[in-house]
């Protein structure tokens, strides 16, 4: 799986702002002394608020380069844990966009709070909030990085990151170390008479900008979507937990969660499943098996399977109808992605997608979202830095399969035009998604591999 398209959608937006009523002025600037001393007020908030001593703790400033630096060797450890192809080269590019949109970040390796001036002004003029570059925001997201200090001093997590081997799990375990860090600075600030602050950076995570064609619009929903499962799907999942629990059973309930997270994001959405496993309702149909044997027929390829969250799909379908997303999203049971590219040229790429509905309406309602989906983005991609050309559909009818298939052209997005085919199709409550990028593969072969998928998830029975 390429990690570098995923890295690049979170740097389109900026987890931090806070609201104008907030002190702000252009002439602010974070300097040693500032930062010194606005640290101090953090520490002494904290001690106070969480009845502990803070472990010494090192901050300073840090320039983007300096950040990049220390970035990328968390990021290849990361990634080569996945099995992505040449983490080096990924953790390198995506280390060096990232470090331009982080205002603090944690140095697991140094234990060292990093927080970069530079990014506090250029992101507040990005986002046209003057006010993010303040005090008060500062001091958030000191706080913030604070709580991911203390974490790992204590559970040890930037090590436990570096050995997760499945993208599901990295993403619950980030929902896990985000969400227990927004739990416990929410309340270092709401004592300390920072709540407003801290809720303005809060209600900030998952900022998508106005500006810019569909194709960033798009990526934009997506990454927010995402950010916004760790930070506030996150947090609420540590509150519903740790709720009526005293210190003791807080305290041995939190290190499990850092000993043993989550195996993927759907836990996060449901609390009571990782309390009591036996509550997840069983899978109909083993989709992670029939995705696996469908990936050994690209040999040579690098494969990855995940799980997509409501909130994410939601995203990607913001274009349709309001109450058409809700229709799909509310009809939608479980679902695995797969993603897969060659070593040798990952440009070629192949996304797979499995999905369950409530019945066999939900399944065909997905066909349809996807066929009126794809010609709004047509319209809305004529032009801009990536453009849609060329577009075509076609609809599918076999015995016990209906499908829409659609190839495109898309254009900008790098040095030559990508060439797409893709098809959504339905087999009673199941929906197939497949998406070839740069593929040479014809319209017949597309449909029968999506029909042989089809039949290996969930046999010959056809569900109503």
């Amino acid at each position: 799986m390429r990690a570098l398209p995923v890295l690049i959608a979170v740097l389109l937006l900026s987890p931090l702002s806070c609201s104008q009523d907030l002190e702000a002025s252009d002439a602010f600037e974070i300097d040693a002394a500032l930062l010194r001393e606005c640290w101090s007020e953090a520490e002494r908030a904290i001690e106070a608020a969480l009845e502990l001593e803070m472990p010494e703790t090192k901050v300073r400033l840090a320039e983007p380069a300096d950040i990049a630096k220390v970035l990328r060797p968390e990021l290849e450890r990361q990634l080569r844990a996945q099995g992505i192809e040449d983490p080096e080269t990924q953790a390198r590019l995506g280390a060096g966009a990232l470090s331009m949109a982080l205002l603090g970040k944690y140095a697991f390796d140094s234990q060292t709070i990093l927080i970069c001036a530079t990014n506090f002004e250029n992101l507040s003029k990005l986002m046209e909030k003057p006010e993010l570059n303040s005090r008060q925001c500062l001091q958030a997201v000191l706080v913030h990085e604070a709580m991911h200090a203390l974490d790992d001093q204590r559970h040890e997590f930037g090590k436990v990151l570096d050995t997760l081997s499945t993208a599901g799990r990295f993403q619950a375990y980030q929902a896990i170390i985000e969400g227990y860090a927004q739990h416990r600075a929410r309340q270092v600030c709401e004592q300390q008479g920072w709540k407003e602050a801290f809720d303005q950076f809060t209600s900030a995570i998952g900022w998508v900008p106005e500006k810019g064609d569909e194709a960033t619009k798009l990526l934009s929903r997506v990454a927010a979507a995402s950010m916004s499962v760790a930070y506030y799907d996150g947090e609420r999942f540590v509150a519903t937990l740790l709720e009526g629990q005293g210190d003791a059973e807080q305290a041995e309930l939190v290190g499990r969660l850092f000993r043993e997270p989550p195996a993927d994001l759907d836990v996060i959405l449901h609390p009571e499943w990782y309390l009591d496993p036996s509550k997840r309702p069983e899978l109909k149909h083993d989709f992670e098996g029939a995705l696996t044997e469908f990936s050994k027929t690209f040999e040579g390829w690098n494969a990855q399977q995940a799980v997509a969250v409501k909130p994410q799909i939601a995203a990607a379908l913001a274009l349709l109808p309001k109450e058409s997303v809700e229709q799909v999203v509310g009809s939608l049971l479980h679902n695995r992605l797969l993603v897969m590219a060659p070593a040798e040229n990952p440009a070629q790429q192949v996304i797979v997608g499995l999905y369950e509905f409530k019945d066999a309406a939900g399944a065909l309602g997905y066909v349809a979202a996807f066929e009126q989906l794809g010609k709004l983005k047509d319209e809305a991609m004529k032009t801009g830095s990536i453009r849609i050309v060329d577009p075509r559909y076609e609809s599918i009818r076999r015995p016990g399969f209906q499908a829409v298939l659609a190839a495109k052209g898309l254009e900008g997005a790098g040095p030559d035009r990508i060439e797409t085919l893709s098809l959504v199709g339905a087999r009673g409550s199941i929906a197939v998604e497949m998406v070839f990028s740069n593929a040479t593969l014809r319209d017949d072969e597309l449909v029968k591999r999506a029909e042989e998928l089809c039949r290996r998830a969930v046999g010959d029975a056809v569900d109503r």
